[in-house]
């Protein structure tokens, strides 16, 4: 058993600006906090072999997949999105 916490753990700055605290790690899938700034965006981004959930605390935006855009402003505190094919 891994037990971890986001305070005991480094965060680091992505090459678009987001901020991650990365709590679990596997070839496969990991576990992660990332934060935005309002009006900062992520940089596009493909994952061979691993799938993304997201789980929104606050916010909105827009996310897309595979050319299908959502616009998450019906996303509200609680509610996630599973980016899979």
């Amino acid at each position: 058993m891994d037990l971890t916490s986001l305070t005991s753990v480094e965060p680091f700055t992505t090459r678009d600006g987001s901020t991650i605290h990365e709590l679990h790690h596997t070839a496969l899938q990991s576990l992660a906090q990332a934060t935005l700034e309002p009006g900062q965006t992520t940089r596009r981004h493909y994952h061979r072999r691993s799938e993304e959930i997201y789980f929104l605390l606050e916010g909105k935006g827009e996310m897309e997949l595979e050319g299908d855009r959502k616009l998450l402003t019906e996303f509200k505190y609680g509610r996630s999105i599973w980016a899979r094919d």
